[in-house]
């Protein structure tokens, strides 16, 4: 029988301590005491959760990395890492979902609503994912609402050729059709830290959260800084929440969304390019501003690349990629 080894693990700036184990990450053994590390994907694949290892039993380690998804300690650890104590109050639930309403936004995609027994209330800060069960399959879904009295949740779907899940979604589904969701789960949401500019960059249904996000400030009246929306597509037909930000843009002029596509179609007449290139294009001020990425993981690497070189605060880019399961 193989001995479970306790270590302590310190985070730095924080000065938060909790007990880590041989047999687990160090992120699931953080979230299990409600120490909500930085991550996303949980597969060591984004590298959001990276953390720089400050001292290992009192030795420094220089420029030593490690993914606290994937790490397991064997001994105690110092590390620099993002902790977010706006989430400590948020419990992790499983609940039954009923499918409330089906919206074929276009051939590809659809809107599910669902909603949870009133017992089951759900709590979450707009930009989080859940994972979503249905016939035995698990996947990662981001939220599109924001909390609210009905207990409804709004998800996005966008046909993968393969995917069990999307399959399963688009045999169709039915309303009424009884699933499993299991969240919040992530550490994507606004944090509201600079007074600059925000800048959302999303491609394909990576808008998802960002419409959460929006959502939440137009709701609060948190509305006091520009806010810049970047949506990229392969073709025009994806996308399918146009006239939610048509609203945005003609209720409030300080909402600008760009829509851009990857290669030109015939009969479009906006943006042509990479999201992330468009954003560059743009020049927008990336003094004191904060920016929000959701996608696929090639355009958060090349977005995040391109405004620090541009001068964004390392540090005020916050991200979710969306990683094939």
């Amino acid at each position: 029988m193989v001995d479970i080894e306790k270590h302590q693990i310190t985070l730095l700036p924080s000065g938060v301590v909790f007990e880590g184990s041989s047999e687990k990450t160090i992120l699931d053994s953080a979230l299990e005491v409600g120490i909500a590390l930085e991550h996303s994907c949980k597969t060591g694949t984004c590298g959001v959760c990276k953390a720089k290892v400050i001292l290992s039993e009192g030795n420094e380690l220089g420029e030593s990395v490690l993914l606290t998804c994937q790490a397991m300690p064997s001994c105690d650890l110092t590390l620099h890492a993002e902790y977010y104590p706006e989430l400590a109050s948020i419990k992790c639930i499983t609940a039954p979902a009923k499918v409330n309403s089906i919206l074929y936004e276009s051939e590809d995609i659809i809107t599910l609503e669902l909603r949870l027994p009133p017992k089951n209330k759900f709590d979450f800060l707009p930009g989080q994912y859940l994972d979503l069960k249905y016939q035995g399959i698990a996947r990662s879904y981001s939220i599109a609402s924001i909390p609210n009295e009905k207990n409804t949740i709004e998800l996005h779907f966008k046909r993968v050729l393969g995917g069990k899940m999307s399959e399963k979604i688009f045999s169709p589904i039915k309303e009424n059709q009884l699933l499993q969701v299991e969240g919040p789960k992530g550490t994507f949401f606004f944090h509201n830290k600079k007074t600059g500019p925000i800048i959302f960059i999303a491609t394909g249904t990576g808008f998802a959260p960002v419409k959460a996000m929006i959502s939440k400030l137009v709701k609060d009246q948190q509305l006091d800084r520009p806010i810049h929306i970047y949506w990229g597509n392969r073709s025009s037909d994806l996308f399918y929440d146009k006239p939610v930000l048509l609203n945005w843009s003609e209720q409030f002029d300080f909402i600008k969304p760009e829509l851009c596509l990857s290669k030109a179609e015939e009969n479009w007449f906006g943006r042509i390019g990479y999201v992330q290139n468009c954003v560059i294009e743009d020049e927008v001020s990336l003094c004191d501003a904060e920016v929000y990425a959701c996608g696929s993981i090639e355009m958060i690497e090349s977005a995040k690349s391109l405004l620090v070189s541009a001068g964004l605060d390392r540090d005020s880019f916050y991200s979710d990629a969306f990683v094939a399961s």
